[in-house]
Protein backbone atom coordinates (compact mmCIF):
# COMPACT_ATOMS: atom_id res chain seq x y z
CA UNK A 1 0.00 0.00 0.00
CA UNK A 2 2.50 2.31 1.12
CA UNK A 3 4.27 1.40 -2.44
CA UNK A 4 1.38 2.47 -4.47
CA UNK A 5 1.24 5.74 -2.22
CA UNK A 6 4.97 6.79 -2.98
CA UNK A 7 4.21 5.74 -6.52
CA UNK A 8 1.15 8.21 -6.90
CA UNK A 9 3.35 10.65 -4.76
CA UNK A 10 5.75 10.73 -7.62
CA UNK A 11 3.51 10.91 -9.98
CA UNK A 12 1.66 14.03 -8.81
CA UNK A 13 4.99 15.73 -7.72
CA UNK A 14 6.66 15.20 -11.84
CA UNK A 15 2.65 16.74 -13.30
CA UNK A 16 3.43 19.48 -10.93
CA UNK A 17 6.77 20.36 -12.16
CA UNK A 18 5.82 19.75 -15.76
CA UNK A 19 3.14 21.88 -15.30
CA UNK A 20 5.31 24.70 -13.23
CA UNK A 21 8.16 24.38 -15.92
CA UNK A 22 5.39 24.87 -18.76
CA UNK A 23 4.20 28.20 -17.28
CA UNK A 24 8.17 29.49 -17.19
CA UNK A 25 8.25 28.82 -20.34
CA UNK A 26 4.98 30.53 -21.27
CA UNK A 27 6.14 33.60 -19.10
CA UNK A 28 9.11 33.70 -21.00
CA UNK A 29 8.01 33.38 -23.97
CA UNK A 30 5.62 36.36 -23.45
CA UNK A 31 8.05 38.54 -22.04
CA UNK A 32 10.17 38.23 -24.93
CA UNK A 33 7.13 39.12 -27.36
CA UNK A 34 6.58 42.27 -25.22
CA UNK A 35 10.59 42.80 -25.72
CA UNK A 36 10.53 41.66 -29.38
CA UNK A 37 9.08 45.15 -31.59
CA UNK A 38 7.27 44.80 -34.58
CA UNK A 39 9.54 45.29 -37.43
CA UNK A 40 9.41 49.19 -38.21
CA UNK A 41 8.47 50.50 -42.19
CA UNK A 42 11.10 52.38 -43.15
CA UNK A 43 9.39 56.02 -44.18
CA UNK A 44 9.02 56.87 -47.93
CA UNK A 45 11.97 58.45 -49.58
CA UNK A 46 11.51 62.24 -49.43
CA UNK A 47 12.54 64.48 -52.31
CA UNK A 48 13.93 67.41 -50.88
CA UNK A 49 14.71 68.71 -54.33
CA UNK A 50 11.05 68.25 -55.75
CA UNK A 51 9.65 70.28 -52.31
CA UNK A 52 11.96 73.14 -52.88
CA UNK A 53 11.21 73.06 -56.79
CA UNK A 54 7.19 72.70 -55.61
CA UNK A 55 7.31 76.30 -53.94
CA UNK A 56 8.91 78.27 -56.63
CA UNK A 57 6.69 80.42 -59.16
CA UNK A 58 5.47 78.57 -62.20
CA UNK A 59 5.43 80.10 -65.60
CA UNK A 60 2.65 79.10 -68.57
CA UNK A 61 5.06 77.22 -71.39
CA UNK A 62 3.36 78.13 -75.49
CA UNK A 63 5.25 74.55 -76.27
CA UNK A 64 2.73 72.79 -74.08
CA UNK A 65 0.32 72.99 -76.79
CA UNK A 66 2.02 73.74 -79.87
CA UNK A 67 1.87 70.68 -81.68
CA UNK A 68 5.60 72.54 -83.98
CA UNK A 69 7.23 72.58 -80.98
CA UNK A 70 10.10 69.42 -80.36
CA UNK A 71 9.99 70.21 -76.71
CA UNK A 72 8.63 66.75 -75.15
CA UNK A 73 5.92 68.72 -73.13
CA UNK A 74 2.82 67.58 -72.96
CA UNK A 75 1.16 65.18 -74.90
CA UNK A 76 0.60 63.15 -78.71
CA UNK A 77 4.67 64.04 -78.85
CA UNK A 78 6.73 62.31 -81.31
CA UNK A 79 6.95 58.82 -79.95
CA UNK A 80 10.50 57.85 -81.35
CA UNK A 81 12.14 61.38 -79.96
CA UNK A 82 9.85 59.86 -76.75
CA UNK A 83 11.43 56.68 -76.76
CA UNK A 84 15.54 58.30 -77.91
CA UNK A 85 15.38 60.45 -75.21
CA UNK A 86 14.51 57.68 -72.31
CA UNK A 87 17.61 56.24 -73.97
CA UNK A 88 19.74 59.00 -73.16
CA UNK A 89 18.40 59.59 -70.33
CA UNK A 90 19.08 56.43 -68.70
CA UNK A 91 22.50 55.93 -70.52
CA UNK A 92 23.53 59.31 -68.60
CA UNK A 93 22.21 58.36 -65.59
CA UNK A 94 24.26 55.27 -65.33
CA UNK A 95 27.58 57.12 -66.30
CA UNK A 96 26.40 59.66 -63.83
CA UNK A 97 25.97 57.76 -61.02
CA UNK A 98 28.83 55.75 -61.49
CA UNK A 99 31.08 58.78 -61.88
CA UNK A 100 29.04 60.41 -58.94
CA UNK A 101 28.74 63.87 -61.55
CA UNK A 102 25.57 66.07 -60.81
CA UNK A 103 26.79 68.99 -63.21
CA UNK A 104 26.99 68.72 -66.82
CA UNK A 105 27.87 71.29 -69.58
CA UNK A 106 25.70 70.81 -73.26
CA UNK A 107 27.64 72.24 -75.68
CA UNK A 108 28.52 71.48 -79.62
CA UNK A 109 31.30 72.57 -81.66
CA UNK A 110 29.12 75.08 -83.84
CA UNK A 111 25.68 76.97 -83.99
CA UNK A 112 22.57 75.22 -84.75
CA UNK A 113 23.29 71.57 -83.78
CA UNK A 114 20.54 71.11 -81.04
CA UNK A 115 21.90 71.72 -78.04
CA UNK A 116 19.78 73.65 -76.69
CA UNK A 117 16.59 71.67 -77.25
CA UNK A 118 19.01 68.55 -76.30
CA UNK A 119 18.93 70.35 -73.09
CA UNK A 120 15.17 70.91 -72.56
CA UNK A 121 14.50 67.22 -73.20
CA UNK A 122 17.53 65.42 -71.83
CA UNK A 123 15.79 67.42 -68.35
CA UNK A 124 12.39 67.05 -68.76
CA UNK A 125 13.08 63.14 -69.73
CA UNK A 126 15.35 63.15 -66.33
CA UNK A 127 12.67 65.12 -64.00
CA UNK A 128 10.58 62.33 -64.91
CA UNK A 129 12.27 60.30 -62.29
CA UNK A 130 10.93 60.47 -59.18
CA UNK A 131 13.81 60.73 -56.56
CA UNK A 132 15.32 63.23 -58.86
CA UNK A 133 15.65 66.88 -58.97
CA UNK A 134 16.59 68.98 -61.85
CA UNK A 135 17.82 72.32 -62.24
CA UNK A 136 18.43 73.72 -66.24
CA UNK A 137 20.37 76.82 -66.12
CA UNK A 138 20.10 78.57 -69.39
CA UNK A 139 24.25 79.86 -69.50
CA UNK A 140 25.08 80.44 -73.36
CA UNK A 141 25.26 84.37 -72.52
CA UNK A 142 25.20 85.50 -75.90
CA UNK A 143 22.29 83.43 -77.41
CA UNK A 144 19.82 82.36 -75.12
CA UNK A 145 17.55 79.96 -76.04
CA UNK A 146 15.75 78.28 -73.74
CA UNK A 147 12.94 79.96 -72.63
CA UNK A 148 12.31 80.37 -76.75
CA UNK A 149 11.81 76.48 -76.70
CA UNK A 150 9.96 76.24 -73.77
CA UNK A 151 7.50 79.40 -75.02
CA UNK A 152 8.03 81.77 -71.71
CA UNK A 153 9.37 85.25 -71.59
CA UNK A 154 10.72 85.71 -67.76
CA UNK A 155 10.66 89.27 -66.70
CA UNK A 156 13.70 88.02 -63.84
CA UNK A 157 16.43 85.74 -64.46
CA UNK A 158 20.72 85.83 -64.05
CA UNK A 159 21.18 89.17 -64.15
CA UNK A 160 19.10 90.15 -61.15
CA UNK A 161 20.96 87.41 -58.99
CA UNK A 162 24.43 88.32 -60.43
CA UNK A 163 23.50 92.19 -59.59
CA UNK A 164 22.45 91.16 -55.98
CA UNK A 165 18.60 92.97 -56.59
CA UNK A 166 16.68 89.53 -56.50
CA UNK A 167 17.16 85.65 -54.86
CA UNK A 168 18.12 82.85 -56.28
CA UNK A 169 14.19 81.85 -55.51
CA UNK A 170 12.17 84.02 -57.16
CA UNK A 171 14.82 84.25 -60.43
CA UNK A 172 14.19 80.37 -60.73
CA UNK A 173 10.71 78.82 -62.43
CA UNK A 174 9.21 75.69 -62.73
CA UNK A 175 7.17 75.21 -66.48
CA UNK A 176 3.76 74.39 -66.40
CA UNK A 177 2.93 71.11 -66.49
CA UNK A 178 6.27 69.76 -64.87
CA UNK A 179 7.45 68.46 -61.69
CA UNK A 180 11.23 67.91 -60.36
CA UNK A 181 12.49 70.80 -62.70
CA UNK A 182 13.51 74.13 -62.17
CA UNK A 183 14.73 76.80 -64.98
CA UNK A 184 17.18 79.43 -64.52
CA UNK A 185 16.77 81.87 -67.34
CA UNK A 186 18.76 84.30 -68.89
CA UNK A 187 17.28 87.46 -69.44
CA UNK A 188 20.05 89.40 -70.83
CA UNK A 189 23.04 89.72 -73.69
CA UNK A 190 26.14 89.61 -71.88
CA UNK A 191 29.18 91.06 -74.32
CA UNK A 192 31.50 89.81 -71.47
CA UNK A 193 30.12 86.22 -70.94
CA UNK A 194 33.80 84.14 -70.32
CA UNK A 195 34.60 86.98 -67.68
CA UNK A 196 30.94 86.31 -66.49
CA UNK A 197 31.07 82.39 -66.57
CA UNK A 198 34.69 82.25 -64.99
CA UNK A 199 33.33 85.11 -62.00
CA UNK A 200 33.32 84.01 -58.35
CA UNK A 201 29.38 84.85 -58.47
CA UNK A 202 28.62 82.65 -60.83
CA UNK A 203 30.59 79.79 -59.12
CA UNK A 204 28.96 80.48 -55.65
CA UNK A 205 25.25 80.60 -58.22
CA UNK A 206 26.14 77.04 -59.89
CA UNK A 207 27.26 75.76 -56.14
CA UNK A 208 23.90 76.49 -54.19
CA UNK A 209 21.82 75.27 -57.69
CA UNK A 210 24.17 71.78 -56.69
CA UNK A 211 22.80 72.25 -52.89
CA UNK A 212 23.13 69.10 -50.85
CA UNK A 213 20.64 66.99 -52.34
CA UNK A 214 21.86 63.76 -53.78
CA UNK A 215 19.44 63.78 -56.18
CA UNK A 216 20.19 66.71 -57.82
CA UNK A 217 21.47 67.23 -61.54
CA UNK A 218 22.16 70.79 -62.89
CA UNK A 219 22.00 70.92 -66.74
CA UNK A 220 23.66 73.88 -68.03
CA UNK A 221 23.14 74.90 -71.31
CA UNK A 222 26.40 76.26 -72.73
CA UNK A 223 27.33 78.02 -76.20
CA UNK A 224 29.19 75.92 -79.03
CA UNK A 225 33.09 75.44 -77.88
CA UNK A 226 34.30 76.57 -81.23
CA UNK A 227 32.72 79.94 -81.75
CA UNK A 228 33.80 81.38 -77.73
CA UNK A 229 35.90 80.68 -75.28
CA UNK A 230 33.16 80.50 -72.65
CA UNK A 231 33.33 76.90 -72.20
CA UNK A 232 36.76 76.63 -71.43
CA UNK A 233 36.04 79.60 -68.99
CA UNK A 234 33.71 77.16 -67.22
CA UNK A 235 35.40 73.97 -67.37
CA UNK A 236 36.14 74.17 -63.59
CA UNK A 237 32.64 73.96 -62.38
CA UNK A 238 31.24 71.12 -64.55
CA UNK A 239 31.56 67.48 -63.56
CA UNK A 240 31.27 66.40 -67.14
CA UNK A 241 30.24 67.44 -71.25
CA UNK A 242 27.60 66.50 -73.53
CA UNK A 243 28.18 67.28 -76.87
CA UNK A 244 25.75 67.35 -79.51
CA UNK A 245 26.24 67.16 -83.11
CA UNK A 246 24.20 67.64 -85.66
CA UNK A 247 23.85 64.56 -88.30
CA UNK A 248 25.02 65.79 -91.81
CA UNK A 249 26.17 69.04 -90.77
CA UNK A 250 28.91 69.00 -88.74
CA UNK A 251 32.08 67.68 -90.23
CA UNK A 252 34.03 65.21 -88.53
CA UNK A 253 37.25 67.29 -88.62
CA UNK A 254 35.21 70.02 -86.44
CA UNK A 255 34.12 67.58 -84.31
CA UNK A 256 37.25 66.13 -83.60
CA UNK A 257 39.22 69.51 -82.75
CA UNK A 258 36.31 69.98 -80.62
CA UNK A 259 36.62 67.02 -78.74
CA UNK A 260 41.02 67.63 -78.69
CA UNK A 261 40.05 71.24 -76.79
CA UNK A 262 37.96 69.29 -74.36
CA UNK A 263 40.55 66.07 -74.18
CA UNK A 264 41.57 67.32 -70.62
CA UNK A 265 37.55 67.35 -68.99
CA UNK A 266 35.49 64.13 -68.64
CA UNK A 267 33.08 63.54 -71.75
CA UNK A 268 29.56 61.99 -70.91
CA UNK A 269 28.88 61.03 -74.59
CA UNK A 270 28.24 62.67 -78.18
CA UNK A 271 24.31 62.79 -79.01
CA UNK A 272 24.19 62.77 -82.80
CA UNK A 273 21.32 64.79 -83.50
CA UNK A 274 18.41 64.54 -85.81
CA UNK A 275 19.88 60.98 -86.61
CA UNK A 276 17.75 59.61 -90.14
CA UNK A 277 18.75 55.56 -88.63
CA UNK A 278 15.53 53.73 -88.13
CA UNK A 279 17.22 52.61 -84.54
CA UNK A 280 18.06 55.09 -83.50
CA UNK A 281 14.74 57.76 -83.48
CA UNK A 282 15.10 61.56 -84.21
CA UNK A 283 17.62 61.70 -81.15
CA UNK A 284 20.55 59.47 -80.52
Amino acid sequence: MSKTKDALDLARDLRQEISDNDALKGRKIQDMSLRRRPPQKKPPHKNLGQEWIANLHFLRTTATGDPESRVLLGEGRDERAVSAYKMLRTRTLARMRQQDWHIIGVTSPVQGDGKSLTSVNLALSLAKEQTLSVVLAELDLRRSSVCQQLGVDPVRGLPDFLEGTAKLESVLFRPEGTERIAVLPNTEIYENSSETLSSPLVADLIEQLRGDDKGRIVICDLPPYLVTDDVLAFTPLVDAFLIVVNEGSTPRDVLKKGLDILRDMPILGVVLNRSDEATSGYYY
